[in-house]
């Protein structure tokens, strides 16, 4: 059994994470230079929730600082079901040239499919197989389903009926 070390910091008995430091001590190093050193921010200047937003807190509301700052370039609040994206994925960058309006859910979660797709591929136009996980056009693929949620090579559907067929028994 491996053994487990202890927190260099004394009087710490808390187990090693990184660095021979423990959790608590690790984070402060990193956020602060200091293991030793615990920076608290005054009441009401916000801090990132469990979600990884920068949000303030409003009495019993908690409000995310992209929300403020996109409703602060609108000139109103944001309708209900409206979304802010981030475009370069980083929820810390709340710079407004950095955030989109989606009208909806679906139309903020295509603005992240078709990053993946242009990440992964170089055309996010492209959609990913659900059997063999690669890119491909559209004019490559059968989109199917009540709501057209799949998509499949022929081929790759059909080797998998073939690998079913083969192993029913």
């Amino acid at each position: 059994m491996r053994k487990k070390h202890i927190c260099s910091i004394e009087e710490c008995n808390s187990f090693v994470v990184g660095f021979g430091l423990c959790s608590m001590h690790y984070q402060r190093l990193k956020r602060n230079g200091d293991p030793l050193k615990l920076v608290m921010r005054k009441q009401g200047t916000g801090g990132y929730d469990s979600s990884g937003y920068f949000a303030y807190g409003k009495g019993d509301a908690v409000c995310r600082e992209h929300v403020l700052i996109a409703e602060k370039v609108l000139g109103h609040k944001l309708s209900k079901g409206v979304e802010v994206h981030h475009v370069d994925s980083n929820k810390g960058n709340n710079v407004n040239t950095n955030l989109v309006i989606c009208q909806d859910h679906k139309y903020h979660a295509l603005l992240h499919q078709r990053t993946r797709a242009l990440k992964a591929c170089g055309h996010a136009n492209w959609l990913k197989c659900d059997y063999c996980c690669e890119y491909a056009s559209i004019e490559n693929l059968d989109i199917y389903g009540k709501n057209n949620e799949s998509v499949r090579h022929r081929e790759c559907y059909n080797s998998y009926q073939r690998e079913r067929y083969r192993n029913r028994g």
